[in-house]
């Protein structure tokens, strides 16, 4: 018993039926929810794009872009816009050349709404943040121009304020007595409570003191910081000075 022959034209058919209901399916916002469970999506070699109502603005958009690799290849990256279509976010190298030595860089940029940056990584070192320029203080190496406490209760020297903007602070103080045998002592305030620990000083040597600790309040919350001195015992005072003053992370 033979096997009957394909009618002409049937592959044919078939194949413009799937194509029909594959876009009838796409039509029909089938997908418009969609839930994985397991598993995930993978994209080669394209790209995913999110848009606002109207079509108008790409809001998200992760996959190859430009400008192009020399060899024409997109290079892989994101964008993120907000509603007026200005850039908040991008990952990406404006002049990607991965045939020279360190050619092809990408960084990661936050912008404000006029398209300036206010935050980057330096991609060129590898290390660190380019953008915002964090500042650094002089602060007197000589601890005779430092300002002297003689009071035997402790007396504010230096004070800062300002927001709270990490968990906790860092900062360096400096202690040292100007008579012989005389000791005293620092210590560093916030808002009223102590931050780290009671340092000890003495004539013999001019010690540096690291307080860190965490910082009571809510993000945002105003700061009053205070270098504290006192002397315990001998002549003459205590000569205190202050370098550093910083946030970090918990």
């Amino acid at each position: 018993m033979g096997t009957a022959p394909t009618p002409p034209g049937l592959l044919e058919r078939i194949l413009l039926e799937v194509d029909r209901r594959i876009a009838a399916f796409a039509r029909s916002g089938f997908l418009r929810n969609a839930t994985i469970t397991k598993g995930g999506i993978t994209i080669r070699n394209g790209f995913l794009r999110v848009q606002n109502a109207a079509g108008t603005v790409t809001q998200f958009f992760v996959g190859g872009i430009s400008p192009t690799l020399p060899d024409g290849t997109p290079q892989p990256g994101m964008t993120l816009r907000r509603e007026d279509g200005t850039l908040a976010m991008a990952l990406y190298d404006p002049t990607p050349d991965p045939g020279s030595p360190g050619g092809f860089k990408q960084f990661l940029a936050i912008y404000d709404r006029s398209g300036n940056i206010i935050f980057s990584d330096d991609t060129e070192s590898g290390q660190g943040h380019a953008r915002p320029r964090v500042p650094l203080t002089f602060y007197r190496a000589r601890s005779n121009d430092w300002p002297q406490v003689t009071s035997t209760t402790f007396e504010t020297v230096y004070r800062a304020k300002g927001d709270k903007q990490q968990p906790r602070l860092n900062i360096r103080v400096w202690g040292v007595n100007d008579s012989a045998g005389a000791t005293g002592e620092v210590r560093v305030m916030v808002n009223g409570v102590q931050l780290g620990t009671t340092g000890a000083t003495s004539s013999a040597i001019i010690t540096e003191f690291l307080m860190v600790g965490a910082v009571a309040g809510s993000y945002g919350t105003n700061l009053v910081i205070e270098v504290q001195a006192r002397m315990v015992a001998g002549a003459g005072g205590v000569r205190v000075g202050a370098s550093q003053l910083d946030g970090l992370q918990s």
